[in-house]
């Protein structure tokens, strides 16, 4: 399911980065193919989201041809009197840890890092993605996570009682694969200028930096000389961009070349070479009919830090 963020919570901004997210979305596929042993999800009791609806409905259906075992029951969060309906899918021959994930849940006390660990590898996680979860997670002043601190089983198929669609406005809280009650963090957007990289042509920024990533609009090679003089203007800007964000070339991992004429493709591959020596990004390099004041060619790239 997407994540859906809720108001009045507050999570670090590290958690878009974190590998349980880059599964989100592929839980069924992942399990129809026996590379995964358990899906987690979860929402508020009697407050289903549209979403979540949506998904459990995609794995009703192997419920039904038995691909999947399914069980469900409601947490009381530590924090607060608010009950989540804990939703769990297994493959037939891990049914295990079902039952183990429902008594780690029904856990008394705070939740702890071994918590987090054995969360993480009941859902099939190798233990160096549960450790990239954990260890920031357990830095984090503002990280609670709502464990149960009784679990009351409810039987496949319970019905529950109308949700109220106006109080819910969406704030569903969607745990895929991450401990439950963890939002996703707000977006944050900040634009980074150099004063040595061109100056913009048109209504768009030199660069945008969003959690964690820096975006890079098209760095041109200006109007006059060669294509690998134009290649060393158009990487220079990247450069000085990237300094701005503090940022280095070395943490650029993805860029886009436009070449006016793909036979100056060598010519320019000579000069970009020296400005990515040690694992250098991943590349798309493609011509174009024509670019911006006629230069010959143009780089975008993408950052990480």
């Amino acid at each position: 399911p997407g994540r859906v963020s809720l108001e009045n919570m507050k999570s670090p901004p590290h958690l878009a980065t974190l590998p349980y997210r880059l599964h989100t979305n592929r839980e069924l596929g992942l399990m129809l193919k026996g590379e995964k042993p358990l899906a987690f999800f979860s929402d508020w009791y009697e407050q289903r989201s549209e979403v979540l609806e949506r998904y459990l409905g995609l794995f009703d259906r192997h419920v039904q041809n038995g691909s999947f075992v399914k069980r469900e029951f409601i947490e009381k969060t530590r924090s607060s009197s608010w009950r989540v309906h804990v939703f769990l899918y297994s493959l037939p021959h891990e049914e295990w840890r079902i039952d183990a994930m429902i008594q780690l849940r029904s856990s008394p006390g705070e939740w702890t890092a071994d918590h987090e660990r054995h969360f993480g590898q009941l859902l099939g996680y190798e233990d160096w993605q549960n450790e990239y979860w954990r260890v920031p997670m357990s830095r984090s002043p503002t990280f609670r996570c709502p464990a149960s601190a009784a679990a009351t089983a409810l039987p496949v198929g319970a019905p529950t009682q109308p949700m109220a669609r106006a109080l819910r406005r969406g704030l569903a809280l969607l745990v895929a694969m991450a401990c439950g009650g963890c939002a996703a963090p707000p977006l944050t957007r900040e634009v980074v200028i150099s004063k040595d990289a061109a100056a913009p042509i048109g209504p768009y920024s030199q660069a945008i930096k969003a959690n964690g990533l820096v975006f890079f609009s098209g760095q041109s090679g200006g109007t006059t000389g060669s294509i690998e003089e134009q290649t060393a203007r158009a990487l220079d800007s990247l450069k000085a961009i990237a300094q701005a964000a503090g940022l280095s070339m070395s943490d650029i991992v993805s860029t886009t070349v436009y070449l006016k004429d793909m036979d100056d493709f060598s010519r320019m591959n000579a000069v970009y070479a020296g400005y990515f020596k040690d694992k250098p990004p991943a590349r798309a390099t493609v011509q174009v009919a024509r670019l911006p004041r006629d230069s010959l060619i143009q780089i975008s790239a993408i950052a990480a830090k």
